[in-house]
């Protein structure tokens, strides 16, 4: 493994706080994890293993599968015998059962369930194998019936396909309402030919309740816990829920917005505002929030009398930089301004001049072009920020 990855993939102590509040959501849930029969090998079958167990020591329950896409199809298949005995030879506490596909009677799929139920009362592995001919996902009753009954909080797909990168960025998360858009519009040739099977599947996975369908390149060291337990992730999550919110801030976040641009202060790349500030001026902060967590923030400052708005502390952790987070933040200021009635907008920068030019629109101003109340603080802070504007009914 490269270095790049080896970083990527690291932990550093910041993260446990994320880690542990993962721990807790995922405590008790269902997690139907398939696996690409062509791609396991006895070295990734080990890391495998391994990481299936820690699941299973969350408390997470696990139903596991073998699966195969040859001709953009996604079928369910059987093991062969030496990788069955090394499952039985696996640490992990397994229970196999096998499914007829071809008995799509209501007594034996509710006795089937009934099965499954049983084993997922505790913390557990259930390996799911077909009792004859491989049983395609689009085509099954039984499947169907899965999803229905046992709906799994995650779909987990481990293959062999990298990340997609769409439009030069890595193709990390989206919303099912937003796949389905670049499906409809025929926007297919974003994306590599391998996605497209998996993405048609995760859309109709997401329709019997699943939360989240991720997909996962099983030959990267330790693939399931960096892809579940940091919110970069490796793979490609397609989530049913509101992953990611642009909202207004609260009381409540006023220790995270202090934390989050601290270091930023430090280097000078911000102006210092100390935490009383910030609960004082916590109304003008809007925040973008990823599963829960703080990533970035912007604050408004109005200047009722010059019908201008200054947008400042513009932070994007350093994690989730070049995915469009920033410029989403500044555009929504700007939109939200220009509701209110306020005609132009300003925003004073160190060192980040061309982004705020060439990805939000604004343009080089002067010192005088600043609302007088502003320029007498500009003085007193002595940062020789650059100065930036925008026209709002442009």
């Amino acid at each position: 493994m490269n270095k790049a990855k080896q970083k990527h993939n690291s932990k550093e102590p910041s993260d446990l706080q994320g880690i542990l509040r993962y721990v807790s959501i995922f405590n008790g849930q269902k997690f139907l994890i398939g696996i690409d029969y062509k791609c396991i090998r006895k070295g990734n079958f080990a890391m495998i293993t391994r990481e299936i167990n820690l699941l299973v020591s969350l408390n997470i329950r696990v139903m596991l599968y073998f699966f195969n896409d040859e001709s953009s199809v996604l079928s369910l298949v059987d093991i062969d015998d030496e990788l069955f005995n090394q499952f039985k030879s696996s640490t992990l506490v397994l229970s196999t059962l096998t499914i007829d596909d071809n008995i799509q009677t209501s007594t034996h799929i509710n006795d089937l369930m009934a099965k499954i139920s049983g084993l997922l009362e505790e913390p557990s592995v259930i390996l799911l194998l077909p009792k004859y001919a491989p049983i395609e996902f689009y085509k099954s009753t039984i499947l169907h019936s899965l999803l229905s009954y046992q709906t799994p909080n995650k779909c987990i797909f481990l293959g062999r396909n990298e990340c997609p990168i769409v439009n030069g960025e890595r193709f990390s998360n989206i919303s099912v309402n937003d796949l389905n858009a670049f499906i409809s519009d025929r926007r297919v040739n974003d994306f590599p030919e391998w996605f497209l099977p998996y993405a048609s599947l995760a859309v109709n996975i997401i329709k019997f309740g699943v939360d989240r369908v991720h997909i996962i390149n099983l030959n990267v060291h330790n693939a399931i816990l960096s892809e579940l337990f940091d919110k970069v992730g490796i793979g490609v999550m397609i989530h049913a829920n509101r992953y990611e919110i642009l909202r207004d801030a609260v009381e409540s976040d006023v220790n995270s917005l202090y934390h989050l641009t601290k270091n930023s202060v430090k280097k000078d790349t911000l102006l210092n505002r100390p935490i009383d500030l910030i609960r004082n001026s916590i109304s003008q902060y809007r925040i973008y929030e990823i599963d829960g967590s703080i990533v970035a923030c912007i604050c408004m400052n109005y200047f009722t009398k010059d019908n201008a708005v200054e947008i400042g502390s513009v932070f994007v952790q350093p994690y989730y930089n070049r995915r469009g987070i920033g410029s989403k933040l500044v555009n929504y200021a700007c939109e939200e301004a220009l509701k209110d009635g306020y005609k132009m907008a300003f925003i004073l920068t160190v060192n980040a001049t061309k982004f705020f030019i060439e990805k939000c629109g604004f343009s080089t101003a002067k010192f005088l072009d600043l609302p007088s109340e502003r320029q007498i603080s500009y003085k007193n802070n002595q940062r020789q920020s650059y100065v930036l504007s925008k026209n709002l009914e442009a």
